[in-house]
């Protein structure tokens, strides 16, 4: 559909003055984009070259005709004469800023290089930064071509932008909301515009988070095992959302069986509600506050939240509390089962962003080791069960992405004595 000649007319004529207003550009540079992934560089050098001509083509007519063109206006609608000239000297103060990025301001560009060549703007300055605004300009579309031809998976940075807005998206749309009410009200002098602004916002926000906990998406029986080369590959780190925007917590226990369940259940930790795996309704969120085993918060590991969790007896403010996430290794590395667990220690509550809203969590304690360390010294006493620790990953200390901090060790648990397997 898109052959070499047609690529290269396309790119001249959404340059050029007059004919850019009904042929649009952009189909032909994301072309060019496709032929890219397709290792054909020819397709970039001709849209870059038919919109180079289109723009000197444009500054030579509006150099020649630019003139006879403005004038025929100003006699028809003699308030124009005003426009024309606050244009013409917003180009000479800021010729260079507008030339260059003129194609990144939309319809603008259309008329820039006609513009340009009216006000007598210098040739050779207007063709060397009218050649960096092009790169630029046709530069992103060729960029969105190769991206679409080749797949969004295959480039993990905009992946994870993606998952970043559409988690953010409600929350997005709260604020947004909020500023136009804001603005509105400001424009017509109304009272209290800041008080109902925010009033909208909290109100909004309560039911950002009633509907993500008590409507979250459910995981039960949709919770995938992935598979993962060695235990040194493996990220040690969940988030508080599918994004990895959020600050991580670490993962630093390994189980090596089928299930972990009967270990806490022997150790005596309770097994918790989650939101993501539980349908947990308003009132059944009261009645486990009642008897302090609050719902724990789901934690995202490799995009999904945990299968179980559990908590060791405590209070609504502090309790141990440790999440576990199903994972394999190659047959020929572990027959088992793997599971991966992170541990850590309630510590108070805070306000914190989580899954794309911003509400009241567990805040943790930063020495995540304790809380490891507790649980090998419980496994000691216990024949059925090995545990060591292995240094699987690196030191960690608090800082802007880390609300903890760690030696980098992991907790190996392996099951020896399978009770089920001797009946």
């Amino acid at each position: 559909m898109f052959g070499s000649l047609s690529l290269f007319l396309g790119a001249f004529a959404d340059a050029l003055i007059g004919l850019n207003f009904l042929i649009p550009g952009v189909p032909f540079m994301v072309a060019a984009g496709y032929q890219l992934y397709a290792g054909n560089l020819l397709g970039v050098v001709l849209v870059l070259t038919g919109g180079f001509l289109g723009d000197q083509v444009s500054f030579a007519l509006g150099k020649r005709y630019g003139r006879i063109v403005q004038n025929a206006i100003v006699k028809k609608r003699p308030t124009m004469r005003r426009k024309f000239a606050q244009g013409k000297l917003m180009l000479k103060c800021n010729e260079r800023k507008i030339i260059a990025t003129a194609r990144l301001l939309g319809p603008i560009s259309w008329v820039i290089p006609f513009t340009a060549g009216t006000c007598g703007t210098n040739w050779n300055r207007f063709a060397i930064y009218s050649f960096i605004g092009l790169v630029l300009g046709v530069g992103q579309f060729v960029f969105w071509g190769y991206v679409l031809a080749a797949g969004v998976n295959n480039f993990p940075l905009l992946m994870e932008v993606e998952v970043f807005l559409l988690e953010h998206r409600s929350l997005a749309i709260l604020f947004f909301v909020a500023l136009v009410l804001y603005l509105v009200a400001r424009r017509y002098g109304m009272c209290y515009k800041g008080i109902v602004a925010g009033l909208l916002l909290v109100i909004g926000m309560v039911g950002l988070n009633y509907s993500s906990f008590v409507y979250a998406e459910s995981f039960a029986g949709k919770h995938k095992t992935p598979l993962v080369e060695n235990l040194s590959s493996i990220e040690f780190k969940a988030y508080a959302g599918k994004s990895a925007y959020f600050n991580a917590q670490a993962i630093n226990v390994i189980y090596m069986g089928d299930s972990p369940e009967d270990l806490m259940i022997e150790m005596g930790w309770i097994k918790n509600q989650t939101f993501s795996n539980d349908q947990i309704s308003l009132l059944d969120y009261v009645a486990l506050l009642t008897v302090l085993t609050p719902p724990v918060s789901d934690l995202y590991w490799k995009g999904q939240p945990q299968q179980f969790a559990f908590q060791q007896p405590g209070t609504l403010s502090q309790r141990n509390h440790i999440r576990w996430w199903p994972m394999r290794l190659p047959s020929k590395v572990q027959q088992k089962t793997v599971w991966l667990g992170a541990i850590s220690f309630d510590d108070g509550l805070g306000v914190a962003p989580h899954s794309g809203i911003i509400t009241l969590l567990h805040t943790i304690d930063a020495d995540v080791d304790e809380s490891r360390d507790k649980l090998a010294d419980s496994i000691s006493y216990r024949s059925r069960w090995e545990a060591e620790l292995e240094q699987l990953t690196r030191p960690v200390a608090v800082d802007e992405d880390h609300d903890y901090y760690t030696d980098g060790k992991v907790l190996i648990i392996e099951l020896i004595q399978d009770l089920a397997a001797e009946v």
